[in-house]
């Protein structure tokens, strides 16, 4: 093969190779400098934490996902051993507003 042949060749492969590179920096936006409006968007963008719902099932404790239909899981707690103000909110649907205040309270009334 003529030396011309083996340099064009080396040419297209290389061509190749750098727009492979550049395809990949564009779609996983690897190694590229953030804008500093994106880290000031990042910081004011609020993160919105799912609620759960404590209900009363069987005379136990359930608690629900956001929708307050689906079950999330049991938690072995018995509403009449909890206090009479308690026992009336989770009767009627007692919301908690983020998990940890849902692993607090089952900190405080598991057994």
């Amino acid at each position: 093969m003529k030396s011309s042949t083996k340099y064009r060749i080396f040419l297209f492969l290389c061509l190749i190779m750098i727009m492979t590179l550049a395809l990949l920096y564009a779609v996983y936006d690897v190694g590229l400098p953030k804008e500093k409006n994106s880290e000031r968007t990042l910081h004011t963008q609020t993160v919105t934490q799912p609620a759960y719902w404590l209900k009363e099932k069987e005379g136990m404790v359930v608690i629900y996902h956001q929708d307050g239909e689906t079950v999330y899981d049991g938690t072995g707690i018995i509403v009449k051993r909890l206090p009479p103000s308690l026992q009336k909110r989770i009767r009627q649907g007692y919301k908690i507003e983020t998990y940890q205040k849902l692993i607090d309270f089952l900190e405080n009334y598991s057994s």
